[in-house]
């Protein structure tokens, strides 16, 4: 793994604790290494204790960026796949997202594609 990818990882991870979404792996599927590695973690405290669990998920997966709110709005249509209290949560991800600003857009484009956006996708 590049050190980009190690970065990223450790950002979904930290956000995952962060959010206390590690109840959502069952209990009895917490192997010892599985218990040791989120005790190393103890800086990494679920933040959010006050929210319920479907609205703790919603909130991570749109810190996490575009792709998992995508991921999220693909769960929503899946109401069979979870409880209605966290269905009801990703349905917000579906026409509730704060906007994403174009010109951020627009930079991140041209910074994966090393050239300008406008001239590159005409």
């Amino acid at each position: 793994m590049t050190p980009g990818e190690l970065r990223r990882l450790y950002f979904i991870i930290h956000t995952f604790l962060s959010y206390g979404l590690d109840e959502l792996i069952p209990k009895m599927r917490i192997t010892l290494p599985l218990r040791i590695w989120r005790r190393m973690l103890f800086w990494m405290p679920n933040r959010h204790q006050d929210q319920p669990l479907g609205a703790r998920l919603r909130l991570a997966l749109q810190e996490l960026g575009p792709v998992w709110i995508k991921f999220g709005q693909m769960l929503s249509t899946r109401r069979d796949l979870f409880p209605p209290h966290i269905a009801d949560q990703l349905a917000l991800l579906q026409d509730r997202v704060a906007p994403f600003e174009g010109k951020l857009a627009q930079q991140q484009i041209e910074k994966a594609m090393g050239g300008a956006a406008g001239r590159d996708l005409v």
